[in-house]
């Protein structure tokens, strides 16, 4: 199934058997659950059955968290449910089930509001909504973070500084930049706070003994 056929699925059911009860029951084999289960519902569909992370069996079945925010930002419709509540939700389903929840889960995966790239970081500075679908509060996430990685920019080293109370100089922020992207290319992955702290002590450490010879 795929969302287009979904929706004439459930609309020629609906056409031929006026006033019966639909629901449908998606798995997502082809990575498709959750929008095949809003084209059922946008076609007529009446119910639509799913599950907390999307557990179930072979690729797992719709997840309710995902098809909750979907109507709720994408349809931009009003829906009857507590939102802040979803996270929760889904780490009480991890716990209780043992299965971990994906880094790059939508809606509550760890990294759905971290950003790295420079051009991102730069606008989130000015302006939240420039690179998320949704706020991560309306979800019952805490704010969005910055990651320092390859794909760093100044700004998101900079604020990371400011929160730091430390204010590194323009010099000093392009240094920091090529040696933030120069080890976090060496070791393939961001870099954790304590890192960024290490190599600032060692940029200064190595100015100011440039400045003593």
């Amino acid at each position: 199934m795929n969302p287009v056929n979904t929706g004439w699925l459930f609309e020629d059911l609906i056409s031929r058997f006026p006033g019966t009860a639909f629901e449908f029951h998606g798995h997502n084999d082809l990575g498709m659950a959750t929008a095949n289960a809003f084209a059922a519902i946008e076609a007529g569909a009446n119910f639509v059955s799913g599950t907390g992370n999307g557990l179930g069996e072979r690729a797992g079945n719709m997840a309710i968290e995902e098809l909750i925010t979907a109507f709720s930002f994408s349809a931009k419709m009003t829906l009857p449910y507590k939102m802040e509540t979803l996270n929760a939700l889904c780490r009480r389903v991890a716990d209780a089930s043992g299965i971990a929840i994906s880094r790059s889960k939508p809606v509550v995966g760890e990294a759905v509001f971290m950003h790295e790239s420079g051009i991102h970081c730069r606008s989130m500075l000015k302006n939240r909504m420039s690179y998320q679908a949704f706020l991560p509060e309306k979800v019952g996430r805490k704010r969005e973070t910055f990651s320092n990685g390859k794909h760093s920019g100044k700004a998101a080293l900079s604020e990371f500084f400011r929160k730091m109370k430390v204010e590194p100089g323009e010099e000093t922020l392009e240094k920091l930049q090529n040696m933030v992207k120069e080890e976090a290319m060496r070791l393939k992955r961001a870099l954790e706070d304590k890192e960024l702290i290490q190599i600032y002590a060692a940029l200064m450490s190595d100015n100011k003994n440039s400045m003593a010879r």
